[in-house]
């Protein structure tokens, strides 16, 4: 880790965190090594001072996603689950023992309540743009649970910015402002984000600040797909749920749907429907 350790993160080009072979090999040393004090000395304080190029990079943010969400498969392929196998040798009286002895859940402990703090902070700071990234946007989601300020999120979700490609990139400075949850790869963080664990506070905040921009919901529900889809994830938030539906009619909603042409379904309403239906 010592000869490494100033090569994570280059200047003139990709580090060994950045590359699509090396990263395995510090995902694995996070994985494996119970001295937590020389991984935070060694590799989590390159990645505290990178972390405006880790959580847009293809690879090294796989760095931090191992810490928030070990060995998981929207984010780690089967040969990098395969290769994070724990490791089992022979000993001399025949039983078997790990390459480790700390317990995996321990040492995931130390390793993010060291980064998590840092890592908090700069998403609440760079919310807008990480939601708006199809990479950044998973370290955003898996973070979000981290006691991250509510109102950090609430103010990204209506953020204006201009329209985004898949890849989250803004190429076109002219291009039409949007709010975040009417862009498409925002809409989807933010619907992310509230089927997470401990957001219940945002959802509320969020629904809140809904009811506040427009007169009711169905006016967010008309507006396009990508925000009736987010009226459809708050419904399916169990503490949002009843107040979305007070806030919702399907008869009106039916009336919508139907009177839409097929050219221009908007097919987060009729989600909507059919989820309101299973109340009737």
């Amino acid at each position: 880790m010592k000869c490494f350790k100033d090569d994570l993160f280059k200047e003139s080009e990709p580090g060994l965190a950045q590359h699509p072979f090396a990263h395995l090999a510090l995902l694995k040393l996070l994985d494996v090594v119970d001295d937590t004090k020389l991984l935070r000395k060694f590799i989590l304080k390159s990645l505290k001072e990178n972390l405006k190029i880790a959580c847009f990079d293809r690879y090294a943010r796989k760095l931090l996603l191992h810490i928030l969400s070990p060995r998981n498969t929207k984010y780690f392929t089967p040969s990098d689950i395969e290769m994070l196998t724990k490791i089992h040798v022979e000993m001399e009286n025949g039983e078997k023992s790990s390459m480790s002895r700390k317990e995996d859940s321990v040492r995931r402990s130390e390793l993010l309540s060291d980064i998590r703090d840092v890592l908090v902070s700069f998403c609440e700071a760079n919310a807008d743009e990480m939601s708006r990234s199809r990479l950044a946007s998973d370290v955003l989601v898996e973070t979000a649970s981290q006691n991250m300020s509510v109102s950090s999120l609430v103010n990204a979700a209506f953020s204006r910015s201009s329209g985004s490609d898949n890849s989250g990139s803004h190429d076109d400075e002219d291009a039409e402002e949007t709010i975040l949850i009417c862009d498409r790869d925002g809409q989807r963080t933010v619907s992310r984000i509230l089927r997470s664990e401990n957001t219940d506070a945002f959802a509320t905040a969020l629904l809140n600040r809904l009811k506040e921009e427009k007169k009711n919901l169905m006016a967010w529900v008309t507006m396009q797909k990508e925000t009736a889809f987010l009226v459809l994830s708050l419904m399916q938030k169990e503490c949002t749920s009843t107040s979305v539906r007070k806030d919702l009619s399907l008869k009106e909603l039916k009336k919508y749907v139907a009177a839409c042409d097929e050219k221009n379904k908007n097919h987060g309403a009729i989600a909507l429907v059919r989820e309101m239906s299973k109340y009737e």
